[in-house]
């Protein structure tokens, strides 16, 4: 488990880096709803979402396309009020889903006006 109470450099929260199961609506591959450690997460709103396909920082220097991450990241807030930051590792021949990192806890509701 690589767990971690400590601050992320990329604006907080807490990280988690687990595998989870989602599912996504049919129309679309969004996220409806996760389950992680046998509990399930609906969500209610993807607060927002982008595409990183970015190298690892332990990429070498030489860099070819093969080694760029391919995910589809979603900051989604749950019918209880979490905030998590999820993503579909797009890979080759796989279609992952990860729990990136917590960003807020049980009913801690925010506006759509709140910062991060």
């Amino acid at each position: 488990m690589l767990e971690k109470d400590t601050q992320d450099r990329k604006g907080g929260g807490r990280f988690i880096g687990e595998k989870i199961e989602v599912v996504t609506s049919e129309e679309e591959p969004a996220p409806l709803s996760f389950i992680w450690r046998g509990k399930e997460y609906k969500i209610e709103e993807i607060i927002k979402s982008w595409h990183d396909h970015g190298f690892s920082p332990a990429a070498p220097k030489k860099r070819s396309w093969l080694l760029r991450r391919h995910r589809n990241v979603y900051v989604v807030q749950t019918d209880a009020g979490e905030r998590f930051e999820i993503y579909l590792d797009r890979g080759a021949s796989r279609r992952d889903w990860y729990l990136y990192r917590q960003l807020s806890p049980p009913n801690a509701k925010r506006s759509l006006g709140d910062p991060d």
